[in-house]
């Protein structure tokens, strides 16, 4: 999963979501051999407790059944070949229910720890395996060393446990000789299911130790460098100058579409020179007039001359051009804090209309608009 142009020592970050969902695509996930195997014993252990004595029983009746025959039965072939097929049979049956439980703990054990993952590629021979100095490194590495201490600990805590249950039951052990066939078959099958219990819980501490090192190793096996992470944000988010240029283009577009709204407005408003807002209303469908284009500088400029072109009614009104341009986007309603600003320039524009004087091509000055207190941005400045 590494960079082979990164040495570890520049792949220090720890992995990012898309890598590790990345590497699960891949296959490579943490497992934990040891977990795998501590939840097999403990399901056949907890198998055996509930069904042990009754195993033990018929095992017992087996054997005594394979144990006991005549002149006859020895030397006859085909009736020794029958036997040996029931008695096989009867032992596969008497082993079925452990089988079971450790194949079913065996394919819940991934769900722990990685999840299952099904990858065809994982069945595919890696000869890069097969190299020595590969082996080597792995030999002198802090992967071999962790595994070594998670080993040595896993046998002390095996040892201790077999020795102290031993040691505690040393007098029943003892005594198993002076009991009867089936109580010692009783007690001997008790002591067996105990023993197993103690020793899963021994191994238990080492598969849990396991399992953090398998996902310490997991991690620190996709560790990223700072390249690598540019390079993801590239892959997931686009090239920047890309980027940048879409965006470029999506704002020429939408300028453009907004430019063609302007000879469709019924007022312009200016100040007079940096700012030009375009709004136009209907009855019909609004509820106010909403602006349709709006701009500073060489937009504002733009917007007045294509006004002028299709003798829409430019008006200067400063304050109100500076708190359309801030306060309202395109498409979008005038605020209705600005309703009666609006409504004088319209009612303004109307009058004009009524009395059926032309308008001129140029600004119309000499109105007098106020907007309320807080919306010309001028009043901040101030």
């Amino acid at each position: 999963m590494a960079n082979g142009s990164d040495n570890d020592e520049d792949r220090l970050l720890p992995p990012t979501e898309r890598r590790l969902q990345r590497a699960r695509e891949e296959g490579h996930v943490p497992r934990s051999r040891s977990l795998t195997t501590t939840l097999m014993l403990a399901a056949s252990a907890a198998a055996l407790a509930f069904i042990g004595p009754d195993s033990f029983a018929a095992a017992t009746r087996m054997f005594a059944a394979a144990l006991h025959f005549g002149h006859a039965e020895a030397f006859n072939a085909d009736l020794v070949a029958r036997q040996t097929h029931r008695f096989v049979l009867d032992g596969l049956l008497i082993a079925m229910p452990l089988c079971l439980a450790a194949m079913a703990a065996a394919v819940a054990a991934p769900l722990v720890v990685g999840g299952w993952v099904f990858r065809t590629e994982s069945l595919m021979p890696d000869f890069s395996r097969l190299s020595p100095m590969r082996g080597l490194g792995n030999i002198f590495s802090i992967t071999a060393l962790a595994d070594l201490g998670k080993v040595l600990l896993e046998a002390t805590l095996l040892i201790a446990v077999v020795m102290g249950f031993v040691y505690g039951h040393f007098s029943e052990l003892a005594s198993l000789s002076a009991l009867t066939g089936t109580e010692g078959q009783v007690h001997m099958g008790s002591l067996v299911t105990s023993a197993f219990f103690f020793i899963v819980l021994a191994i238990s501490v080492g598969a849990l130790l396991d399992v953090f090192i398998a996902i310490w190793r997991h991690r620190r096996a996709l560790r990223m460098s700072l390249q690598d992470i540019r390079q993801e944000a590239r892959e997931s988010e686009g090239d920047p100058q890309i980027k940048a240029k879409i965006r470029n283009q999506q704002r020429q577009m939408a300028r453009r579409r907004m430019m063609q709204e302007v000879p469709k407005a019924d007022v312009v408003v200016t100040n007079p020179t940096h700012y030009a807002v375009a709004l136009r209303y209907d009855e019909r469908r609004n509820a106010a007039p909403r602006v349709v284009a709006k701009g500073s500088g060489a937009v504002a400029l733009r917007i007045r001359e294509l006004a002028a072109d299709a003798n829409v009614p430019l008006i200067e009104a400063p304050a109100l051009a500076r708190a359309l341009n801030r306060h309202c986007e395109l498409g979008e309603e005038v605020p209705q804090a600005l309703y009666s600003a609006v409504a004088q320039v319209l009612a303004y524009l109307f009058s004009l209309r009524a009395a059926a004087r032309s308008i001129p091509r140029t600004p119309l000055t000499g109105i007098e608009v106020s907007v309320p207190p807080g919306f010309d941005p001028l009043e901040a400045v101030a």
